[in-house]
């Protein structure tokens, strides 16, 4: 193996290293997004159920005083904040997640790039050692040819 040749496969191996990398931490922030979105969603039904079940609350009464607007109004603001504090969260990891991807497709480009240059080292080293052959065995035949 020629000196090319180890100097492109070592790259090529850096190269699928850093892609394996770029993998593991693109499933993490896959799986933070998933979770994430998962509390997402658990806030949203959790701000429906309570809305609901004021409503089913005062169905039965005829008068909503102060208190209970009061206190629709803190537990709706308080669960509308933290779904836009998790929906900024979520939309950040998605920015994440996006940049990751490109990185891994680079890395990718690379890694074939790289490997498609190795070949073409091998095919070369081929034929020149081919073209060495027949040489020698060109040689061969016009010595023993000459003997004879």
């Amino acid at each position: 193996m020629s000196e090319r040749l180890k100097t492109v496969s070592r790259i090529a191996q850096l190269i699928d290293h850093q892609k394996e990398i770029i993998e593991m931490q693109y499933r993490q922030i896959q799986k933070k997004m998933d979770q994430e979105q998962n509390l997402l969603a658990a806030l949203e039904n959790q701000l429906v159920q309570t809305i609901c079940s004021f409503e089913e609350d005062m169905q039965d009464r005829s008068i909503l005083t102060n208190q209970d607007m009061a206190y629709l109004y803190g537990i709706s603001s308080f669960l509308s904040k933290k779904i836009e504090a998790k929906t900024d969260l979520v939309v950040t990891i998605g920015k994440e997640l996006r940049a990751q991807e490109v990185l891994w497709r680079e890395a990718f480009r690379k890694k074939k790039a790289f490997d498609l240059l190795k070949d073409k080292i091998v095919f070369t080293e081929k034929v020149d050692e081919q073209r060495i052959e027949q040489k020698s065995q060109d040689y061969l035949s016009l010595v023993s040819g000459q003997r004879k």
